[in-house]
This record gives structure tokens, C-alpha cells and sequence, in this order.
């Protein structure tokens, strides 16, 4: 069975993984316009992360031109590919305005990096997580791993070499 992002069922949860290459891109894209046009959910409702910086540019590009794509064919304009298809399967009358409306509240669609959602989600909920406010992101966890490992040995080193109890 192959993946199909035009009519994989859009209730429940759905891990989008491949390689590199493979089209991950292009079918969160045609997800995302899907939950759009056939569930009609605004672009702030819809979550969408990525791994690094980079990809995030690339996918913000792409969810913007696969929206202005389905804007055009919900307008009538001669267009093609999978956004006009999921457009012409909506047949809503209202579809054209609340692609508008969902063009121009682009800005707000939450697209991040994972470790990027996880900091903002931490600084609005610092509170009811009770989290230190001034908590930051690490950029290189693995460093800091390593360092906190090497102040372990060192410390029990210095116990064991200098402890009145050994």
C-alpha cells in the first residue's frame, strides 16, 4: 500500500517519516491545504514541525504557494496539480473567501522547528508547568550531556581519593 497524502484519512494522528528526498515536503503540503479546504480549519489551528531551521523556510514557501495555487482554482482560474484537485473535490461556495482569509492570516500558521515549538510552548505555559521562566533551548544538548558526565567522574574521583569515609 503507498502513501497517499490526497486521501489518507485526516482524523487521528499521522507520522509523515522518509528519507531525504522522498517527498515528505510535498505531502505535509497537501495535508495541510486538505485540512484547510476539507475541514476548514483557519492556518493557526494546524501545527506543523519540522527538524531544522532550513526546512522550515522551505516549508513555509511551499504551504504559502500551495494556498495561493488553491486560492486561484477556487476563483476559477486555469490551474493544475493536486492543490486545484483538492479544490475541485471541495465544491464550496464560500471556499474562495476563506482561502483569502487564510492567505492573509498566513503569518500566524504555526510552522517551527521542533525545538522552536517546544521553547514558545514552555514560555506560555511556564506557569502551569511550573517551569523557570528564564529556561532556555541548548543548542548542542550533546555537549552539555558531556560536560554534566565529566563533572560526575570528576566529583566522584575527588570523593573517593579524598573522603574521610573511604
Amino acid at each position: 500500500m503507498s502513501f497517499d497524502p490526497t486521501s489518507l484519512p485526516l482524523r487521528g494522528a499521522h507520522a509523515v517519516t522518509a528519507s531525504a528526498g522522498t517527498g515528505k515536503t510535498w505531502s505535509i503540503t497537501l495535508l495541510w491545504l486538505r485540512l484547510i479546504v476539507e475541514e476548514r480549519l483557519a492556518v493557526d489551528r494546524i501545527l506543523v514541525t519540522t527538524f531544522t531551521t532550513a526546512a522550515t523556510g522551505e516549508l513555509r514557501e511551499r504551504l504559502l504557494a500551495a494556498l495561493r495555487t488553491a486560492l486561484a482554482a477556487a476563483r476559477g482560474e486555469r490551474v493544475d496539480g493536486p492543490a486545484a484537485a483538492i479544490v475541485a473535490r471541495a465544491d464550496e461556495p464560500g471556499l474562495a473567501r476563506r482561502l483569502e482569509a487564510a492567505v492573509s492570516a498566513f503569518d500566524l500558521a504555526p510552522i517551527h522547528t521542533i525545538h522552536a515549538f517546544c521553547q514558545a510552548l514552555l514560555r506560555r505555559q511556564v506557569l502551569e508547568l511550573g517551569a523557570d521562566p528564564e529556561v532556555a533551548l541548548v543548542p548542542d544538548a550533546g555537549a552539555a550531556l558531556r560536560g554534566r558526565s565529566e563533572e560526575r567522574r570528576v566529583g566522584k574521583e575527588c570523593r573517593s581519593r579524598w573522603s574521610p569515609y573511604h
